[in-house]
């Protein structure tokens, strides 16, 4: 679906077919993600990933009016 306000981006629309596709994919997903990435970092690592996310996303906050 296109975005009316801005001519770059665009929509997605998930339908329930495609829900239930995301659903039954997520359990596997997560499990590869704490397998493969937070499993192997230490909490100090875990830490500074959460703060270094953090500033991004205050960030992307203060954009919100351009």
């Amino acid at each position: 679906m296109k975005c009316d306000t801005d001519r770059r981006g665009a929509f997605a629309v998930v339908t329930s077919r495609g829900r239930k596709a995301i659903e039954g994919a997520a359990p596997g997903h997560v499990e590869a993600v704490r397998r493969i990435f937070v499993d192997r970092l230490t909490g100090e690592q875990l830490d500074a990933i959460g703060a270094a996310a953090e500033t991004v996303l205050a960030a992307l906050d203060g954009l919100d009016g351009e």
